[in-house]
């Protein structure tokens, strides 16, 4: 598992990586080496050879004695298809753990003869094929493999101080090792939004009709340019001094106008099909370090568990 501490230190020393799907892996990353050793490649290229050579040799001895059963014959093909039976549960390949077990019954046969035997064979053969040529990973450029997987991907005061927002962000990451940059965004600005909800509750945004998490964006961004218009106005006798007062209110005026670009530039494209709704993957990433730096100004001081006053005391 990958886990470097910066967005911008991406691993150059890593294996490459293949995401196999969820329901597969749990943790879905696998090293190239991880999947050779997973599917223990080279006991499925040595179990394709042995069937060849016994499928050859079971051919060899249709055309000479046609109406013979070889007993040795039937031990290797019957050894060669256990074997592969095995691996198949062990991997996953249920189509091809079933064709085994159909084809060690059909060798119990009374009446099997050298043909059948090298038909059987055959068919185990393509099996293991398919179900080899089924399986699909998508390979990630060095480049992108920090994204993969990252469980702390802006940073772990970030990652505590938004809880809500852990899940979009590791999608955020996994979407952008696979170089889906649109997909990245739309993660991206659901993170944003958490912070951004934070944030409204933070200043003590309230509704007579509906709680804060009910509002839509421009909603929340409205009633906090009210509460940075009631900061302004507020006597300066609340604060120790006027440095205070002028940092709080460039702190919040900051995120309000940062999470107002994030809404008009990328967030509403996001909500509807059109052209200029999609993002390769460099745009992607550079929008992700934007909302990377905006969650990570507003986590030392904010988060789904505390408040800053209202007037702040102190920087």
């Amino acid at each position: 598992m990958l886990a470097p501490s910066q967005l911008e230190s991406h691993s150059h020393d890593a294996l490459p990586v293949c995401l196999a799907p969820r329901q597969e892996n749990p943790h879905r990353l696998v090293s190239l080496w991880g999947l050779v050793k997973s599917l223990n490649l080279g006991l499925l290229a040595g179990s394709i050879q042995q069937i060849e050579r016994i499928w050859i040799d079971a051919g060899v001895a249709a055309k000479l004695e046609p109406a013979s059963v070889d007993a040795e014959l039937i031990d290797r093909a019957e050894g060669i298809i256990e074997a592969i039976k095995q691996h198949s549960d062990e991997c996953g390949f249920k189509g091809c753990a079933q064709d085994c077990d159909l084809s060690l019954i059909i060798f119990q046969r009374d009446d099997l003869n050298v043909t059948g035997i090298e038909s059987e064979l055959n068919h185990i053969r393509n099996s293991l094929l398919k179900e080899i040529v089924s399986r699909h990973f998508v390979p990630i450029s060095e480049d992108f493999t920090y994204y993969a997987e990252n469980d702390c991907l802006f940073g772990n005061e970030v990652k505590i101080a938004f809880p809500s927002a852990a899940a979009d962000l590791k999608e955020a990451g996994n979407c952008l090792a696979v170089e889906c940059g649109t997909a990245c965004v739309f993660h991206a600005m659901r993170a944003a939004e958490v912070a951004l909800r934070v944030l409204a509750a933070d200043r003590q945004v309230q509704y007579p009709d509906a709680s804060v998490s009910s509002k839509q964006v421009s909603d929340l961004l409205a009633a906090l340019d009210g509460k940075l218009m009631d900061l302004r106005k507020a006597d300066a006798k609340n604060w120790p001094s006027r440095d205070i007062k002028d940092a709080q209110i460039k702190f919040y005026h900051t995120a309000v106008a940062e999470m107002r670009d994030f809404n008009e530039a990328w967030r509403k494209s996001m909500a509807h099909a059109h052209e200029g709704a999609f993002y390769d993957p460099p745009i992607a990433e550079n929008i992700l370090r934007h909302v990377r730096q905006f969650m990570q100004v507003l986590a030392p001081r904010l988060s789904e568990l505390k408040s800053t006053p209202l007037y702040w005391a102190a920087l």
